[in-house]
Protein backbone atom coordinates (compact mmCIF):
# COMPACT_ATOMS: atom_id res chain seq x y z
CA UNK A 1 0.00 0.00 0.00
CA UNK A 2 1.13 3.47 -0.94
CA UNK A 3 1.32 5.91 2.09
CA UNK A 4 0.22 9.76 1.93
CA UNK A 5 2.19 10.46 5.01
CA UNK A 6 4.71 13.25 3.14
CA UNK A 7 8.51 12.62 3.43
CA UNK A 8 10.23 14.59 6.27
CA UNK A 9 12.72 17.26 5.20
CA UNK A 10 15.93 15.00 6.15
CA UNK A 11 14.74 12.44 3.72
CA UNK A 12 13.71 15.23 1.26
CA UNK A 13 17.45 16.31 1.25
CA UNK A 14 18.84 12.50 0.88
CA UNK A 15 16.50 12.60 -2.12
CA UNK A 16 16.77 16.04 -4.17
CA UNK A 17 20.85 15.31 -3.68
CA UNK A 18 20.85 12.30 -5.69
CA UNK A 19 18.30 13.55 -8.31
CA UNK A 20 19.79 14.61 -11.84
CA UNK A 21 20.08 18.17 -12.15
CA UNK A 22 17.44 18.62 -15.22
CA UNK A 23 14.91 16.67 -12.98
CA UNK A 24 15.61 18.78 -9.65
CA UNK A 25 15.35 22.30 -12.55
CA UNK A 26 12.08 20.73 -13.14
CA UNK A 27 11.12 20.48 -9.02
CA UNK A 28 12.25 23.92 -8.64
CA UNK A 29 9.51 24.98 -11.39
CA UNK A 30 6.68 23.29 -10.06
CA UNK A 31 7.13 22.59 -6.53
CA UNK A 32 7.48 26.39 -4.90
CA UNK A 33 7.57 24.73 -1.46
CA UNK A 34 10.72 23.13 -2.58
CA UNK A 35 12.99 25.77 -3.55
CA UNK A 36 14.26 26.89 -0.49
CA UNK A 37 15.68 23.70 0.28
CA UNK A 38 16.52 22.23 -3.26
CA UNK A 39 18.18 25.98 -3.91
CA UNK A 40 20.20 24.86 -0.50
CA UNK A 41 21.38 21.80 -1.22
CA UNK A 42 24.74 21.22 -3.34
CA UNK A 43 23.50 20.46 -6.95
CA UNK A 44 25.93 17.56 -8.51
CA UNK A 45 26.33 17.63 -12.30
CA UNK A 46 28.21 15.47 -14.26
CA UNK A 47 28.97 17.72 -17.09
CA UNK A 48 28.05 21.59 -18.10
CA UNK A 49 28.79 22.60 -21.63
CA UNK A 50 29.01 26.65 -21.96
CA UNK A 51 28.61 27.75 -25.62
CA UNK A 52 27.44 31.11 -26.63
CA UNK A 53 23.73 31.54 -25.43
CA UNK A 54 23.26 27.79 -24.91
CA UNK A 55 24.45 25.33 -22.14
CA UNK A 56 24.19 22.16 -21.79
CA UNK A 57 23.20 20.06 -18.24
CA UNK A 58 24.38 16.42 -18.46
CA UNK A 59 22.60 14.88 -22.01
CA UNK A 60 19.67 18.62 -21.62
CA UNK A 61 20.16 20.95 -23.77
CA UNK A 62 18.56 24.68 -22.57
CA UNK A 63 18.55 27.15 -26.17
CA UNK A 64 16.27 30.38 -26.54
CA UNK A 65 15.55 30.48 -29.82
CA UNK A 66 12.97 32.52 -32.16
CA UNK A 67 10.26 30.57 -33.40
CA UNK A 68 7.20 31.38 -36.15
CA UNK A 69 4.01 31.23 -35.50
CA UNK A 70 2.54 28.52 -38.28
CA UNK A 71 6.30 27.58 -39.86
CA UNK A 72 8.22 26.41 -36.79
CA UNK A 73 11.79 24.88 -37.23
CA UNK A 74 11.87 22.51 -34.21
CA UNK A 75 14.94 24.55 -33.01
CA UNK A 76 14.42 27.63 -33.50
CA UNK A 77 16.82 30.08 -35.00
CA UNK A 78 19.44 31.13 -32.63
CA UNK A 79 20.32 34.70 -33.93
CA UNK A 80 18.28 37.66 -33.74
CA UNK A 81 16.59 38.82 -36.59
CA UNK A 82 13.72 41.01 -38.21
CA UNK A 83 9.70 40.29 -38.56
CA UNK A 84 10.65 39.02 -41.93
CA UNK A 85 12.86 36.24 -40.49
CA UNK A 86 16.40 38.01 -41.93
CA UNK A 87 19.13 37.89 -39.77
CA UNK A 88 20.93 41.42 -38.14
CA UNK A 89 23.52 41.44 -40.86
CA UNK A 90 21.06 42.27 -43.74
CA UNK A 91 19.65 44.69 -42.07
CA UNK A 92 20.93 47.36 -44.02
CA UNK A 93 18.97 47.71 -47.13
CA UNK A 94 22.42 48.17 -49.51
CA UNK A 95 23.12 44.79 -47.79
CA UNK A 96 19.87 43.60 -48.25
CA UNK A 97 19.11 43.75 -52.02
CA UNK A 98 22.64 42.47 -52.51
CA UNK A 99 21.50 39.07 -50.95
CA UNK A 100 18.22 39.15 -52.77
CA UNK A 101 20.00 39.50 -56.13
CA UNK A 102 22.43 36.65 -54.95
CA UNK A 103 19.09 34.63 -54.36
CA UNK A 104 17.80 35.12 -57.33
CA UNK A 105 20.65 34.52 -59.62
CA UNK A 106 21.28 31.33 -57.63
CA UNK A 107 17.38 30.60 -58.36
CA UNK A 108 17.62 30.92 -62.08
CA UNK A 109 20.21 28.47 -61.97
CA UNK A 110 19.32 25.93 -60.16
CA UNK A 111 15.86 25.98 -62.20
CA UNK A 112 18.31 25.32 -65.69
CA UNK A 113 19.98 22.55 -63.96
CA UNK A 114 16.63 20.92 -62.70
CA UNK A 115 15.49 21.17 -66.15
CA UNK A 116 18.33 19.88 -67.85
CA UNK A 117 18.44 17.08 -65.65
CA UNK A 118 14.91 16.05 -66.37
CA UNK A 119 16.07 15.40 -69.87
CA UNK A 120 18.80 13.07 -69.04
CA UNK A 121 17.76 9.34 -68.87
CA UNK A 122 16.94 7.42 -65.75
CA UNK A 123 19.66 6.81 -63.26
CA UNK A 124 19.97 5.75 -59.63
CA UNK A 125 20.71 9.13 -58.07
CA UNK A 126 18.65 10.96 -60.17
CA UNK A 127 15.85 11.03 -57.92
CA UNK A 128 17.93 11.78 -55.23
CA UNK A 129 18.97 15.14 -56.97
CA UNK A 130 15.90 15.84 -57.65
CA UNK A 131 14.74 15.93 -54.61
CA UNK A 132 17.43 18.02 -53.72
CA UNK A 133 16.88 20.60 -56.21
CA UNK A 134 13.24 20.87 -55.62
CA UNK A 135 14.14 21.08 -52.26
CA UNK A 136 16.22 24.01 -52.82
CA UNK A 137 14.12 26.15 -54.93
CA UNK A 138 11.38 25.73 -52.50
CA UNK A 139 13.29 27.03 -49.92
CA UNK A 140 14.80 29.96 -51.91
CA UNK A 141 11.40 30.88 -53.28
CA UNK A 142 10.02 31.18 -49.80
CA UNK A 143 13.18 33.50 -48.90
CA UNK A 144 12.33 35.82 -51.61
CA UNK A 145 8.51 35.77 -50.95
CA UNK A 146 9.65 37.08 -47.49
CA UNK A 147 12.38 39.62 -49.30
CA UNK A 148 9.47 40.88 -51.48
CA UNK A 149 7.15 41.46 -48.71
CA UNK A 150 9.74 43.09 -46.93
CA UNK A 151 10.26 45.94 -49.76
CA UNK A 152 6.93 46.58 -50.61
CA UNK A 153 6.88 46.99 -46.64
CA UNK A 154 3.79 44.35 -46.35
CA UNK A 155 2.98 42.39 -43.23
CA UNK A 156 5.04 39.06 -42.60
CA UNK A 157 3.18 35.71 -43.05
CA UNK A 158 3.63 34.69 -39.26
CA UNK A 159 4.57 36.14 -35.66
CA UNK A 160 7.95 35.55 -34.15
CA UNK A 161 8.04 34.10 -30.17
CA UNK A 162 10.71 33.09 -28.11
CA UNK A 163 10.94 29.71 -27.05
CA UNK A 164 12.89 28.40 -24.48
CA UNK A 165 13.41 24.50 -25.80
CA UNK A 166 15.02 21.69 -23.58
CA UNK A 167 16.25 18.72 -25.69
CA UNK A 168 17.77 16.07 -24.98
CA UNK A 169 18.11 11.90 -26.34
CA UNK A 170 14.84 11.28 -25.73
CA UNK A 171 13.07 14.24 -27.36
CA UNK A 172 12.46 17.80 -26.68
CA UNK A 173 10.13 20.10 -24.55
CA UNK A 174 9.03 23.61 -24.79
CA UNK A 175 9.15 24.99 -21.75
CA UNK A 176 8.11 28.15 -22.45
CA UNK A 177 7.17 30.31 -25.06
CA UNK A 178 6.96 34.49 -25.32
CA UNK A 179 6.42 37.45 -27.72
CA UNK A 180 9.59 38.77 -29.49
CA UNK A 181 10.35 41.65 -26.99
CA UNK A 182 13.82 40.67 -26.11
CA UNK A 183 16.93 39.77 -27.17
CA UNK A 184 18.25 36.32 -27.58
CA UNK A 185 21.05 37.09 -25.19
CA UNK A 186 18.59 38.50 -22.31
CA UNK A 187 16.45 35.59 -22.57
CA UNK A 188 19.07 33.68 -22.15
CA UNK A 189 20.62 35.69 -19.70
CA UNK A 190 16.99 34.84 -17.72
CA UNK A 191 17.48 31.41 -18.36
CA UNK A 192 20.65 30.84 -16.87
CA UNK A 193 19.84 32.84 -13.31
CA UNK A 194 16.41 30.78 -13.07
CA UNK A 195 18.88 27.47 -13.07
CA UNK A 196 22.00 28.44 -11.20
CA UNK A 197 21.83 32.29 -9.49
CA UNK A 198 20.19 31.59 -5.59
CA UNK A 199 22.63 28.17 -5.45
CA UNK A 200 24.98 28.19 -2.36
CA UNK A 201 26.91 25.20 -3.73
CA UNK A 202 27.54 23.60 -7.12
CA UNK A 203 29.40 19.97 -8.23
CA UNK A 204 30.91 19.63 -11.58
CA UNK A 205 32.68 16.68 -12.70
CA UNK A 206 33.57 18.42 -15.86
CA UNK A 207 33.06 21.91 -17.33
CA UNK A 208 33.36 22.84 -20.83
CA UNK A 209 33.83 26.14 -21.93
CA UNK A 210 33.38 27.00 -25.96
CA UNK A 211 32.49 30.31 -25.30
CA UNK A 212 32.25 32.26 -21.95
CA UNK A 213 29.94 35.17 -22.93
CA UNK A 214 26.99 33.78 -21.02
CA UNK A 215 29.20 33.19 -17.83
CA UNK A 216 30.94 36.46 -18.38
CA UNK A 217 27.64 38.27 -18.47
CA UNK A 218 25.64 36.47 -15.63
CA UNK A 219 28.54 36.02 -12.84
CA UNK A 220 27.48 39.59 -11.05
CA UNK A 221 24.14 38.16 -10.78
CA UNK A 222 24.89 34.64 -8.71
CA UNK A 223 24.68 34.31 -5.61
CA UNK A 224 27.67 35.71 -3.40
CA UNK A 225 28.13 32.61 -1.70
CA UNK A 226 28.84 30.46 -4.22
CA UNK A 227 31.55 28.10 -4.18
CA UNK A 228 31.81 26.00 -7.69
CA UNK A 229 33.77 22.84 -6.86
CA UNK A 230 35.05 21.30 -10.70
CA UNK A 231 37.07 18.13 -10.99
CA UNK A 232 37.68 18.33 -14.46
CA UNK A 233 37.49 22.16 -16.76
CA UNK A 234 37.65 22.20 -21.05
CA UNK A 235 38.69 26.18 -21.93
CA UNK A 236 38.48 26.69 -25.71
CA UNK A 237 37.54 30.03 -26.05
CA UNK A 238 37.22 33.17 -23.51
CA UNK A 239 37.03 32.92 -20.71
CA UNK A 240 39.00 35.18 -17.91
CA UNK A 241 40.26 32.99 -14.79
CA UNK A 242 39.81 36.20 -12.94
CA UNK A 243 36.12 36.23 -13.67
CA UNK A 244 35.33 32.91 -12.00
CA UNK A 245 38.08 32.23 -9.36
CA UNK A 246 35.74 34.15 -7.02
CA UNK A 247 32.77 31.66 -7.56
CA UNK A 248 35.75 28.15 -8.10
CA UNK A 249 36.46 26.62 -4.38
CA UNK A 250 40.12 25.48 -5.92
CA UNK A 251 42.05 26.12 -2.93
CA UNK A 252 39.89 23.59 -0.92
CA UNK A 253 39.31 21.20 -4.29
CA UNK A 254 41.57 21.67 -6.71
CA UNK A 255 41.09 20.93 -10.32
CA UNK A 256 42.02 17.19 -11.57
CA UNK A 257 42.46 18.39 -14.73
CA UNK A 258 42.42 21.86 -16.74
CA UNK A 259 43.19 21.42 -20.33
CA UNK A 260 43.77 25.09 -22.39
CA UNK A 261 43.71 25.29 -26.06
CA UNK A 262 45.82 27.96 -28.16
CA UNK A 263 43.22 30.07 -28.77
CA UNK A 264 43.07 31.26 -25.10
CA UNK A 265 46.60 32.13 -25.60
CA UNK A 266 45.95 35.14 -28.06
CA UNK A 267 43.32 36.53 -25.51
CA UNK A 268 44.87 35.84 -22.22
CA UNK A 269 48.51 35.11 -22.42
CA UNK A 270 49.36 34.57 -18.39
CA UNK A 271 46.23 32.08 -18.31
CA UNK A 272 49.04 29.26 -17.99
CA UNK A 273 50.64 31.17 -14.61
CA UNK A 274 47.28 31.18 -13.13
CA UNK A 275 46.68 29.62 -9.68
CA UNK A 276 43.47 27.85 -10.71
CA UNK A 277 45.92 26.25 -13.38
CA UNK A 278 48.67 26.45 -10.97
CA UNK A 279 47.29 23.73 -8.43
CA UNK A 280 45.52 21.53 -10.79
CA UNK A 281 46.62 17.98 -10.36
CA UNK A 282 47.47 18.09 -14.13
CA UNK A 283 47.32 20.48 -17.28
CA UNK A 284 46.99 19.28 -20.29
CA UNK A 285 47.22 21.74 -23.54
CA UNK A 286 45.77 21.23 -26.75
CA UNK A 287 48.42 23.25 -28.89
CA UNK A 288 51.37 24.66 -27.22
CA UNK A 289 53.84 26.64 -28.85
CA UNK A 290 55.83 27.93 -25.39
CA UNK A 291 58.12 27.42 -23.12
CA UNK A 292 57.49 24.23 -21.43
CA UNK A 293 60.01 24.50 -18.77
CA UNK A 294 58.53 27.89 -17.39
CA UNK A 295 55.29 26.16 -16.48
CA UNK A 296 54.44 26.09 -12.90
CA UNK A 297 52.37 23.30 -12.91
CA UNK A 298 54.93 20.51 -13.82
CA UNK A 299 52.29 17.16 -14.97
CA UNK A 300 51.18 18.65 -18.22
CA UNK A 301 50.42 16.73 -21.60
CA UNK A 302 50.46 18.02 -24.68
CA UNK A 303 48.29 16.97 -27.17
CA UNK A 304 49.92 18.97 -30.13
CA UNK A 305 52.84 20.96 -30.34
CA UNK A 306 55.29 21.64 -33.50
CA UNK A 307 58.70 20.13 -33.20
CA UNK A 308 57.85 17.71 -29.85
CA UNK A 309 62.35 16.73 -30.34
CA UNK A 310 63.38 20.41 -29.56
CA UNK A 311 60.88 21.06 -26.97
CA UNK A 312 61.65 17.27 -25.61
CA UNK A 313 65.64 18.58 -26.01
CA UNK A 314 64.78 21.81 -24.61
CA UNK A 315 63.13 20.54 -21.10
CA UNK A 316 65.99 18.06 -20.17
CA UNK A 317 68.57 20.80 -20.61
CA UNK A 318 66.59 23.06 -18.36
CA UNK A 319 66.34 20.35 -16.13
CA UNK A 320 69.64 19.00 -16.37
CA UNK A 321 70.92 22.62 -15.75
CA UNK A 322 68.16 23.51 -12.86
CA UNK A 323 67.02 20.36 -11.64
CA UNK A 324 64.17 18.64 -12.40
CA UNK A 325 61.41 19.34 -9.63
CA UNK A 326 59.97 16.01 -7.95
CA UNK A 327 56.53 14.74 -9.56
CA UNK A 328 57.53 16.40 -12.95
CA UNK A 329 55.91 14.49 -15.95
CA UNK A 330 55.50 15.64 -19.61
CA UNK A 331 53.68 13.71 -21.72
CA UNK A 332 53.31 14.28 -25.57
CA UNK A 333 50.83 13.22 -28.24
CA UNK A 334 52.01 12.14 -31.56
CA UNK A 335 49.73 10.66 -33.79
CA UNK A 336 51.49 9.83 -37.03
CA UNK A 337 52.98 6.82 -36.57
CA UNK A 338 56.10 7.67 -38.60
CA UNK A 339 56.46 11.09 -37.13
CA UNK A 340 56.29 9.48 -33.86
CA UNK A 341 58.90 7.00 -35.08
CA UNK A 342 61.13 9.46 -36.20
CA UNK A 343 60.50 11.67 -33.12
CA UNK A 344 61.55 8.98 -30.45
CA UNK A 345 64.81 8.14 -32.62
CA UNK A 346 65.93 11.64 -32.78
CA UNK A 347 65.43 12.01 -28.85
CA UNK A 348 67.32 9.21 -28.19
CA UNK A 349 70.22 10.17 -30.28
CA UNK A 350 70.46 13.31 -28.10
CA UNK A 351 70.37 11.07 -25.38
CA UNK A 352 72.81 8.96 -26.26
CA UNK A 353 75.33 11.59 -27.65
CA UNK A 354 74.55 14.01 -24.07
CA UNK A 355 74.92 11.15 -21.65
CA UNK A 356 71.63 11.74 -20.08
CA UNK A 357 70.20 9.31 -18.33
CA UNK A 358 66.72 10.19 -19.88
CA UNK A 359 64.00 7.23 -19.31
CA UNK A 360 61.54 7.54 -22.59
CA UNK A 361 57.88 5.79 -22.04
CA UNK A 362 56.48 5.05 -25.70
CA UNK A 363 52.47 4.83 -24.91
CA UNK A 364 49.92 3.75 -27.16
CA UNK A 365 47.64 6.78 -27.16
CA UNK A 366 44.83 7.24 -24.71
CA UNK A 367 46.90 4.98 -22.18
CA UNK A 368 47.23 6.73 -18.83
CA UNK A 369 50.43 7.63 -17.86
CA UNK A 370 51.98 5.56 -14.20
CA UNK A 371 50.94 7.44 -11.42
CA UNK A 372 54.39 7.59 -9.97
CA UNK A 373 55.84 8.93 -13.21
Amino acid sequence: MFSNRPLSYLIWESVLQNIDANKRFFLYQQCPALRQTENALPLKVDTLLLDGSVFTVNDAVYKVGIVRKYHTDKGGSAVECDVYGFSEHLQSDGVFLGFVKEKEEELREVRKGKAILLGLPDTADKSEKLEMLTKFINETEEVLYRANLRRNKLPPPFDHFLQVKVSTKYGFREIERVGYIRTISDASDSLFKAVFQKRNTIWIKKLEIENSELLERNLGALNVNLKVRIRNMTIKWGVFMENIQNVLDYENHPLETIEISRDHFVRQENILYHPIVNTAQKLIITVSESDLSELINKRVHVRKTSNTRNKVIALVNHWLENGKQIRSCFSFEIHNKLDAKNTIKEIEEENRKMNWDLKLNVLPTGSRIPPNA
